[in-house]
């Protein structure tokens, strides 16, 4: 990896609000799940790129020209919190209970890290037929 350089990028950068007005602005309208948008990372991370595209390769973003597609490379169903909360999968969308949930009801875990298992295959089903099989 000789060919590779590194760039150290300040921490300034790396900032949630910007990042969310960045996409706001530059992205096509309804092009960004409504879910990633409330992702720091995520939201943290697009602005240190933009700024670094804008800032090193002088380019300049134009209003509502920017496509994002965010894929799925594992075999798990990527689900909004909106939905979530409509299927009532870990919290009782009304009184806002976990026990009135499908995570509450089927939730006999012993350990913590159990539970955040638990949690996960509730909220990322696997679309994989072998791996339904499997469980």
């Amino acid at each position: 990896m000789s060919d590779c350089r590194v760039f150290f990028i300040s921490r300034q950068y790396f900032d949630q609000d910007r990042g969310a007005e960045m996409l706001s602005k530059v992205t096509l309208p309804h092009s960004v799940d409504s879910d990633l948008i409330r992702r720091y990372t995520v939201l943290a991370g697009t602005y240190c790129l933009c700024r670094y595209i804008e800032n090193i390769h002088n380019f300049v973003f134009g209003e509502h020209t920017l496509r994002i597609k965010h894929a799925n490379s594992s075999n798990n169903m990527l689900m909004d919190g909106q939905t979530a909360l409509n299927l009532e999968l870990i919290c009782n969308a009304q009184s806002g209970s976990q026990g009135e949930s499908l995570f509450g009801v089927i939730n006999y875990t012993k350990t913590i890290a159990g539970e955040r298992l638990l949690r996960t295959n509730i909220l990322r089903p696997c679309f994989d037929l072998v791996t339904i099989n499997t469980r």
